[in-house]
């Protein structure tokens, strides 16, 4: 029984360290949804696909409203990708939008984003209200949700912001 423990204990924590890690190369797409507030928060939903495509759907609050279909190149989606793996994408928690999840503190009225990895095999995806303060995860969650903005020249639909 000892030794089942030590085994399913070993693998537990094998497999723990294997998911914080990351190849940037087996990421097939990268989803960006950004939603409303009270306010004028723009509202949109972004996919950029390793295949050069850019699938862009404007909703409230920005210059494009409806889809659009655009380009990102080869060089800048990699930088994505490799971003993701830089803010290691894998070890955050699906979301951060309550104290229950970390937040010391729970501003109203602000808007969420939530950034989808799709992979050879499977995908990752992790939200965050930004009300939510006080989290480094959090930090780390909205430095690659701009970054994947300025990758894929959303400011070409949404505007200046």
């Amino acid at each position: 029984m000892h030794k089942l423990f030590i085994l399913v204990a070993v693998h537990v924590l094998s497999s723990h360290a294997v998911a914080e890690e990351m190849d940037p190369r087996s990421v097939v797409s990268v989803r960006l949804e950004r939603t409303e507030c009270f306010g004028s928060c723009p509202v949109y939903a972004l996919v950029a696909s390793r295949d050069g495509t850019l699938f862009y759907r404007g909703t409230d609050h920005v210059k494009a409203r409806g889809e659009r279909v655009g380009e990102i190149t080869q060089k800048d989606f990699s930088q994505l990708a490799d971003a993701a793996a830089q803010v290691k994408f894998l070890s955050f928690s699906d979301h951060y939008v309550s104290k229950a999840d970390g937040c010391t503190e729970v501003w109203t009225d602000h808007p969420s984003v939530k950034i989808t990895l799709r992979f050879t095999s499977g995908e990752k995806s992790v939200e965050h209200y930004m009300g939510c303060k006080g989290l480094a995860e959090a930090s780390r969650v909205d430095w690659l949700a701009k970054t994947i903005d300025e990758l894929a020249q959303t400011s070409q639909w949404v505007g200046p912001r």
